[in-house]
């Protein structure tokens, strides 16, 4: 009997070499991820073989047959429908599937991608014909749980050395993991899946910049909300532009109302043309368009204004403005009235105005009520408790944390500068908490204490520790799973979120760091930098 390969060929010979429920099981334990199908004499069975190297396939006498690696596998001229559509898929997620290193048992060194900072997530080595090791495990010391350096300088280049060395390995072995690394959490999607998709698709209309950011987009407050929708549609290139109804009708005229020089573009419509020019800088942005080929766009423009926490008031009156540039091309369209630049500017700083001030508003009397709720800057702790506050920070390719220890009274105990100058990847800051959560638990391990009450300022973080359902980023995996091991060591054990009012010394110990750039420990006496923090809180105690 010959079995059909699902690229349409024979089945590949090699054989594993045991059969059966042992053959299942053996394969199972050394391939834990990707389906594969078992095919019985040219039937398709129900039963499944979780495989990750290898398709699996048996023959009557129950012999299981190989395939070579799954991610690798190229598709052929004459394959199934149904496993074309499979490569297609792969060819899809692969650019974006790497693995998270817990152990490195189950994941090859240089056939998987487990790099996150290079190219494909791969290795290339100096000499791979030549290594005689095959998984990543080989490259970790046991005992120690670092990676193995002798062994990194004979296998690799320099900067691969570098980005390895930066892989945070948690400090007791764990699972390896399959990311999928387009979502922060490392779980695979079908929403992501399908953004991959339409983002590798052309489209009718123009697409916004990749990394536009659109969740602070859809946050702002302070916009009407047709504003709102109609910038959507603006950076979605969905309005009825002459040059887009162009496309579609034959006979049209795509020129410019305004300059009657160029194609009415949403770029040149509200950023390129001589009037809009005009408009732009006689408004209070005051932005100087001087050159038509300027390399930013539309999308540019507001992505950079959202960037900026202190542009947030540019951004929403820049949203009023190209509101009030399309109804003043509209009138001119159907109405026949000319642009009035002042009018135009007048009538933008209105409605800018108008949203704003409820939201200012709003703002002021929260500020107001949470200035009211945290007046303390001290929370008392019961007998016999050590208090350990933690605070994070971030600068340019670096982290850093704070950790402060003090008693009951608030006298200080002790205290940590971590820093971390060649930090790589992103959203820093959840990073820079996460590791100043550990830090403080390794603290409270080294002072002995069976009683902890470990503080933050950062809610988010303090969510990940006390619920086991929230699904955290992966770039912190490393960090919880150390957590959840340093958690055993305590009969008592209390983590809580604290205003920053109340986690100044914390904060400022951070900041030192950053500014030092360096790691640091201080006993029995404090740092001059969190003096003054210290007292402040010793002296809540004192009145409170």
């Amino acid at each position: 009997m010959v079995v059909q390969s699902v690229d349409g060929k024979s089945a590949w010979p090699e054989l594993v070499g045991v059969q059966g429920t042992v053959a299942k099981e053996t394969i199972e334990k050394e391939n834990p991820l990707v389906n594969a199908v078992i095919v019985l004499e040219g039937t398709i069975v129900t039963q499944e073989i979780r495989c990750n190297r290898v398709r699996v396939w048996v023959n009557k006498d129950g012999f299981v047959i190989a395939a070579p690696n799954f991610w690798t596998v190229k598709k052929v001229s004459n394959c199934s429908p149904v496993w074309a559509g499979i490569l297609s898929g792969r060819d899809i997620i692969a650019p974006s599937v790497c693995w998270y290193i817990g152990d490195g048992t189950s994941v090859k060194i240089w056939d998987d991608p487990w790099v996150p900072s290079l190219p494909n997530f791969r290795v290339d080595g100096t000499d791979q014909n030549s290594c005689t090791l095959t998984f990543v495990s080989d490259l970790i010391c046991p005992n120690s749980r670092l990676w193995r350096l002798d062994i990194l300088q004979n296998l690799f280049y320099p900067h691969e050395i570098a980005t390895i060395l930066k892989i945070r390995l948690p400090a007791a072995p764990a699972p390896d993991k399959l990311l999928w690394l387009k979502t922060k959490t490392g779980e695979f999607s079908v929403k992501s899946m399908y953004r991959c998709i339409t983002q590798a698709e052309p489209s009718s209309s123009g697409p916004v910049e990749d990394n536009f950011d659109w969740s602070k987009f859809w946050k702002i407050r302070g916009i009407s909300p047709r504003v709102h929708l109609f910038l959507w549609r603006l950076l979605h290139n969905a309005l009825a532009l002459k040059a887009n109804i162009s496309k579609h009708t034959s006979h049209t005229d795509s020129t410019c109302l305004f300059c009657f020089s160029h194609e009415e573009t949403a770029d040149h419509l509200f950023l390129h043309c001589f009037v809009i020019k005009q408009i732009w800088f006689s408004s209070p942005i005051g932005l100087c368009i001087d050159a038509p080929d300027l390399p930013y766009t539309l999308a540019g423009l507001f992505n950079f204004w959202l960037a900026s926490s202190e542009a947030t008031e540019v951004f929403k009156l820049g949203c009023a403005l190209v509101w009030c540039i399309w109804k003043a091309r509209n009138q001119a369209l159907f109405d026949n009235i000319a642009v009035q630049i002042d009018e135009v500017v007048k009538a933008a700083s209105s409605l800018y105005i108008e949203h704003s001030s409820t939201t200012a508003l709003a703002t002021r009397l929260v500020s107001s009520f949470a200035s009211q709720q945290s007046s303390s800057n001290w929370i008392h702790l019961p007998l016999g408790s050590i208090k350990i506050n933690v605070d994070g920070a971030t600068s340019d390719c670096s982290i850093a944390a704070g950790i402060v220890a003090r008693n009951l009274a608030g006298d200080f105990l002790e205290g940590h500068c971590f820093f971390d100058g060649e930090w790589l990847g992103v959203d820093g800051a959840i990073e820079a908490e996460a590791r100043a959560f550990l830090k403080g638990l390794e603290l409270a391990q080294a002072l002995q204490t069976p009683s902890l009450i470990l503080e933050g300022d950062s809610q988010l973080l303090v969510s990940y520790l006390l619920d086991d359902r929230l699904k955290y980023p992966w770039r912190i995996r490393s960090v919880i799973l150390d957590y959840r091991s340093l958690i055993k060591s305590f009969d008592s054990i209390v983590f809580r979120h604290v205003p920053r009012k109340a986690n100044v010394v914390a904060h400022k110990l951070a900041k030192f760091a950053i500014s030092s750039k360096a790691c640091t420990s201080f006993q029995g006496f404090p740092p001059s930098c969190i003096v003054s923090a210290l007292l402040a809180d010793k002296t809540s105690i004192l009145y409170d």
